[in-house]
Formats: structure tokens, C-alpha cells, sequence
């Protein structure tokens, strides 16, 4: 779906809040692994350029 259909049938707000819904959950799972111990490298100190 390009961006002019998705603003054509007004679902950009909806989406945009999804997006936001999705980034609030990915932080609260980090934030309780980090509180319960369980740390953890963040993915580019995980993979080498060559």
C-alpha cells in the first residue's frame, strides 16, 4: 500500500499509533529483562563489519 492510498483512505493516524503501540512494548519487554537480570548486548555490538 503506497502512502498516498494510506492517507487516501485515512488510516495514517492508525497506523502511526501502532507504530507507537509496537515501540512502547519493545521498551517495557527491555526494561523488565533489564529489572529481572537479564541483560543484554544491543545488536551492533553483537555483528562485525568486515
Amino acid at each position: 500500500m503506497s502512502k498516498e492510498e494510506i492517507m487516501e483512505a485515512n488510516l495514517w493516524e492508525s497506523m502511526r499509533i501502532n507504530h507507537l503501540d509496537r515501540n512502547d512494548a519493545v521498551n517495557a519487554t527491555a526494561r523488565a529483562l533489564t529489572e529481572n537480570g537479564l541483560t543484554f548486548l544491543a545488536a551492533k555490538n553483537l555483528h562485525q563489519l568486515k
